[in-house]
């Protein structure tokens, strides 16, 4: 486990890995999106435009199974003096007997019959009804049917509606659940209407019936006329003939009272004319379920599959190196899926996701492009960083070069001459050398280190000179935990030492004094060293350890964070380096 973690890790680091996990990514973003209720109402608001690339290219469907007829109640058919709710129970009698002449074969009432009246005019109504022998009555969960109506009539269901945000019609239910009863009115017709067939699989998969909507513009179906006539007012049944209304109809029933009932915007609408009310919805309906036409949506594994290819194809542009054609192909993208969407809705009914993907591949390609950028970035630093280290290390390497050459020709001298001290130099001196290979090559060594390289060598200063040279050492503050470039120190003191020594034994009594002081103040790490200094005095000296210390710096430390000033003072000599702790590197 922890080795496939580990070679995870290692994927995620390369380009070609990183785009990998952001598509999956971003497809568990889509995954989690699409079936929120936020974008599912903007997607329903969205396919509005894709309506009229339909009605462009689809003529409206003919009623191929079973014609529907619309019978419409208003103020112009109801009898004088009647109210219009409840509607007179007699005159419904009367209605359901003229119909029931012509042998429809189902008559459907949308009006609730809820609410008891004359007692007489109920029991004709529920008598007509039972006379009929083919009506469906429709009841809510809160107002249910009457009992004697309920005993008249075939069957009995339920009807809810769904709007988006923008107050259209979105869909109608279709489950128990969301009509609030056990009989959808939608599955009772169709089990009346088609008692062999089961109900159709599409519509068992979602709890609202999404809605198939062609134009059906109240005006003009109420102005056809003849044979092909689907709607008509109650005023208007004696006037009918057999041809006009066949016996394999379906007749439904329903008002017109504008201010009573409600008419619902549809995604076609264009003017506020252009509504339909829960009669004329019944019947798309019920069309539907008969052609039938259902809107199909696209799975959603098969969109997760579509964008995955798409953004793994500009990925791949952009990981080539061309930044113009990944975002010019990004916008195609883009609007090729949107326009794709709206010609498989036009002419397949098919619903695909269009806005939730558009906006993922947006997201991909600015999410991307910063990625590639700061990768860019980042590895640009990284090779700076590098080059500043190999820089770094070569500098160390010639300073320790620099320090070798020295050591190698003071212990060719002693071996002449002191050979007993040579050999515990040369024992000091194996030991700092140990301690700088040990340490040569890291980026940064502790500060206990550092101080314990520079009293081995001050320990050798005194094998050399003993009491005509002196080192005053004071270490103050907390500095154990600090770290610093190695042989940041150094050079300071062995230039210390170097100019001191024309100096030993110059005069009686105590031999020059050199002090060392290191100390924490603040964030800032304080080095200072002073040693005897005389004017006329010459030393012969390259200077190459103080340019490689101060080229170090440079490289390890941002400008002007750190400073290294040398001056006299006197008949003395100071050199101060003060350098950040731990914090300011770049």
């Amino acid at each position: 486990m922890q080795y496939e973690f580990r070679k995870l890790m290692e994927l995620w680091k390369t380009r070609a890995g990183s785009l990998r996990f952001l598509i999956v990514g971003i497809l568990l973003l889509q995954g989690g999106l699409q079936s929120t209720p936020f974008f599912r109402d903007l997607e329903t608001r969205f396919q509005v435009v894709f309506y009229d690339m339909r009605f462009a290219f689809q003529e409206e469907p003919s009623w191929k199974n079973v014609p529907i007829y619309l019978l419409q109640i208003d103020d112009a058919s109801l009898p004088s003096a009647t109210c219009r709710s409840p509607v007179n129970r007699a005159w419904l009698a009367e209605l359901i007997d003229q119909l029931a002449a012509y042998r429809p074969h189902l008559i459907v009432f949308n009006l609730l019959l809820d609410q008891p009246t004359v007692l007489a005019e109920d029991q004709r109504l529920a008598d007509a009804i039972k006379r009929a022998g083919n009506v469906i009555l429709r009841e809510e969960a809160q107002a249910s049917v009457l009992e004697s109506f309920a005993q008249a009539a075939v069957e009995r269901g339920s009807l809810r509606f769904q709007l988006d945000s923008s107050g259209t019609l979105k869909a109608v239910c279709n489950t128990p659940s969301s009509c609030g009863h056990p009989q959808p009115l939608p599955r009772v017709l169709w089990q009346t209407l088609q008692p062999e067939a089961p109900y159709p699989a599409p519509f068992q998969q979602q709890d609202w019936l999404a809605i198939n909507f062609f134009r059906t513009d109240p005006n003009f179906v109420r102005a056809k006329q003849g044979a092909n006539r689907r709607w008509f007012g109650a005023q208007d049944i004696a006037a009918l003939s057999e041809e006009m209304l066949p016996d394999n109809a379906v007749v439904l029933i329903g008002t017109g009272f504008e201010d009573l009932y409600p008419a619902f915007k549809t995604p076609f609408f264009a003017e506020p004319g252009e509504t339909l009310n829960e009669l004329e919805v019944l019947s798309q309906i019920l069309e539907m379920l008969l052609t039938p036409r259902p809107l199909k949506e696209v799975p959603w594994y098969l969109i997760s599959l579509i964008l995955a290819g798409v953004m793994g194809g500009l990925g791949w542009i952009a990981l080539k190196g061309h930044p113009i054609a990944f975002g010019g192909l990004t916008l195609f993208a883009i609007l090729g899926w949107m326009l794709g969407a709206a010609v498989v809705f036009a002419f397949a009914d098919w619903v695909v996701v269009s806005v939730l993907p558009a906006i993922l591949l947006g997201s991909f390609f600015i999410i991307f492009t910063c990625y590639l950028y700061l990768r860019e970035t980042w590895d640009r630093l990284a090779l700076e960083l590098d080059l500043k280290q190999t820089k770094i290390d070569f500098l160390t390497q010639e300073l320790n070069r620099h320090s070798l050459f020295n050591e190698f020709s003071r212990i060719r001298h002693l071996i002449s001459r002191k050979p007993e001290t040579a050999q515990d130099y040369l024992i000091e001196f194996a030991d700092r050398l140990q301690t700088s290979l040990r340490f040569g090559d890291r980026l940064h060594v502790p500060l206990s280190e550092q101080v314990r390289y520079i009293q081995s060598y001050i320990t050798q200063q005194q094998l050399l000179y003993g009491e005509t040279l002196q080192f005053d050492l004071k270490w103050e503050g907390q500095w154990e935990a600090i770290q610093t470039p190695w042989n940041v120190f150094y050079p300071l003191v062995e230039n210390a030492v170097k100019y001191t020594e024309p100096l030993i034994g110059a005069s009686e009594g105590e031999g020059p004094s050199i002090s060392v002081e290191l100390a924490v103040k603040g964030n800032r790490l304080q080095f200072s060293i002073s040693n005897p200094y005389r004017e006329k005095m010459k030393v012969v000296s390259s200077k190459k350890g103080l340019r490689n210390l101060q080229q170090r710096l440079n490289y390890y430390y941002k400008p002007g964070s750190w400073s290294l000033e040398s001056r006299a003072e006197g008949q003395r000599w100071l050199a101060k380096l003060i350098i950040p702790v731990n914090s300011e590197r770049e």
